[in-house]
């Protein structure tokens, strides 16, 4: 066997090798690991399967494999988890860079926690199971609107990668567990929508066409945004960011708004509590200059931000945080935002 071709298969049926080949007995006798105990009779079996880059598009031979809990088949050809359906104690899924075109084709696995489907062929985030999901990896697809996406169909998702879509739109999003989400390289123009997620902590949303933040919703637990290589251009549009006031890390550069005078100052005076902007510390001298003008502006004694002196800035006391630990990222969905 070599480069995923079975010895011997021959090609003159008209049968092309990009039209992909079946999983093989040799293939799955050198991809199974991992001996576990089985939940139903305590014996020993393999728990983990992994075969990626054979050109594998059928995969009925694994259907068998009943006690699989972690299934890696990254970059083959297949187009439906179907065959494995019997697989009901599956933990995680890996069926990144393949031909699956719908969540439909993802069985029923009551037990599955992570699965993680980029770069495949999906157009829509409406299909899945109700399940118990934590983490979902649907990057680099190209889904246009959210839906299914829902408490009642995935309540207990923390970790959301939609990056890499052509989402214009975040409306239908409610995931109250919800803690990170990545949207980058979509094409958003706002991020209305987040209503539904009050437990987030991580937005990642760089390189979209965001140009305004009205409707931002009140995010308590919002501790870092990443809008870079967007194109906010006005200060007003940061005092809206405000109403997610305990953000830590706010990323804007490759914004218009980064290249106007006193961006900083500006920054700061508006989104109180950041201490990293552009991930760079903010020094107790900026600290104190944001902290004169928010405060100057608050009594009266200084004129209004520059691009709308109409937009005056909510009077909150500076709250003085301490940093809260971040939540781990599953390796499937690590993300290098800088």
């Amino acid at each position: 066997m070599e480069n995923g071709e079975i010895a011997g298969e021959s090609w003159a049926d008209g049968k092309q090798p990009g039209d992909g080949v079946p999983l093989t007995r040799d293939m799955i006798r050198f991809g199974l690991s991992r001996i576990a105990r089985t939940l139903d009779t305590f014996e020993f079996a393999y728990s983990r399967f992994d075969c990626r880059k054979k050109n594998i598009s059928d995969i009925d031979a694994l259907s068998k494999y009943v006690h699989l809990r972690l299934i890696d088949l990254g970059e083959n050809k297949i187009k439906s988890c179907g065959p494995i359906a019997d697989i009901q104690n599956l933990l995680l899924l890996n069926m990144e860079d393949n031909l699956i075109e719908s969540l439909t084709e993802i069985p029923d696995f009551p037990f599955l926690q992570a699965l993680c489907l980029r770069r495949n062929k999906i157009t829509s985030s409406d299909g899945l199971f109700p399940n118990c999901l934590a983490y979902l990896q649907l990057a680099d697809n190209d889904i246009e609107e959210v839906y299914g996406l829902t408490s009642d169909i995935s309540p207990w998702i923390t970790v959301l990668d939609l990056k890499g879509n052509k989402l214009k739109s975040l409306a239908g999003i409610d995931l109250p567990q919800l803690q990170r989400i990545y949207l980058g390289y979509n094409q958003l123009k706002d991020l209305k929508g987040l209503d539904g997620c009050p437990n987030l902590t991580h937005l990642h949303a760089r390189n979209n066409n965001i140009s305004h933040l009205e409707e931002f919703p009140v995010l308590e637990k919002l501790e870092y945004v990443n809008l870079r290589a967007n194109d906010l251009r006005r200060y007003t549009q940061m005092i809206l960011l405000g109403n997610a006031q305990n953000i830590r890390t706010l990323i804007l550069k490759d914004n218009p708004i980064a290249t106007l005078p006193d961006y900083k100052i500006e920054v700061l005076a508006a989104n109180q509590n950041v201490r990293r902007l552009d991930k760079n510390p903010v020094l107790e001298t900026d600290l104190a200059e944001s902290r004169h003008l928010r405060n100057g502006r608050e009594r009266g004694h200084l004129p209004g931000v520059v691009d709308d002196p109409n937009l005056t800035l909510d009077s909150k006391s500076i709250l003085d945080l301490e940093e809260t630990p971040a939540v781990e990222d599953y390796e499937w969905l690590e993300n290098s935002e800088n």
